[in-house]
């Protein structure tokens, strides 16, 4: 089983929204330096441990933090007290 802390790319997802906020996918590519498949399969990793919320915008597709969810607000308050975001 996948450990959440398995992906760089998923830190780098979650301190990119923390730092900018919601965003659409090709600036979180550009953010992320990553390519778009894997990219992708992040974010619908992301979104099924209910840690992020993809909104579809006509063609454009937002991707923010679900600050809903507890386990945002900790790790929030754990990268404040590492100087992450």
């Amino acid at each position: 089983m996948a450990s959440f802390f398995d992906s760089k790319l998923r830190m780098r997802i979650l301190i990119a929204l923390f730092k900018e906020g919601e965003m659409n996918i090709g600036r979180l590519l550009k953010k992320c330096n990553s390519q778009y498949k894997s990219l992708m399969k992040e974010l619908k990793y992301l979104e099924e441990k209910q840690l992020i919320e993809m909104i579809e915008i006509g063609r454009a597709r937002i991707v923010r933090l679900n600050y809903s969810s507890s386990k945002i607000l900790a790790l929030r308050n754990l990268l404040e007290e590492l100087g992450e975001i």
